[in-house]
């Protein structure tokens, strides 16, 4: 019974997980887009200047549109970075939960096949011990998910 609720409670954390990743990935490819549009903007701009020769755009103009794509690349890069670093810790919580679980199930064996009382010391330590790297594994995993709130915050621009 508690094996089958610590499987449960493993799957659905790893359930938000996929779906964090989903909305992080859809984020990441609207910013991917604005970059972008943002580039196409600056080559027709460019393009303008070489058909209208007399017309020029100020350099303030040009400077204000290349540190919008800077700061967007930025943004992205960080939003990558998060990403990277949730996937990696909530790994590493998957694969504590998972060796605990293993742990304890062949400590809950070894217990049922133990006859003397002093038998009972290792698999009860197993037990136990498997019981401990799952609780550290589900609070890492849980803790993967402030990287996935801090990809989704905006950065704030200095340039603004």
């Amino acid at each position: 019974m508690k094996t089958t609720f610590i499987l449960l409670l493993s799957l659905f954390s790893f359930q938000l997980f996929a779906q964090s990743s989903d909305s992080l990935t859809k984020e990441l490819a609207k910013k991917q887009s604005k970059i972008d549009s943002l580039n196409s903007v600056i080559s027709k701009i460019s393009d303008e200047l070489k058909l209208q020769k007399g017309t020029k755009i100020s350099s303030d103009e040009i400077e204000k549109l290349r540190n919008d794509i800077f700061g967007m690349r930025t943004e992205l890069d960080n939003t990558k970075y998060n990403l990277a670093a949730s996937h990696r810790q909530f790994r590493t919580g998957t694969i504590l939960k998972v060796a605990g679980i293993a742990a304890m199930v062949v400590g809950t064996f070894a217990l049922s096949g133990a006859t003397k009382s002093s038998d009972v010391l290792f698999p009860f330590a197993l037990y136990f011990g498997g019981a401990i790297s799952w609780t550290a594994g589900m609070f890492i995993a849980l803790d993967s998910h402030k990287y996935i709130g801090v990809a989704g915050r905006k950065v704030k621009s200095s340039n603004k």
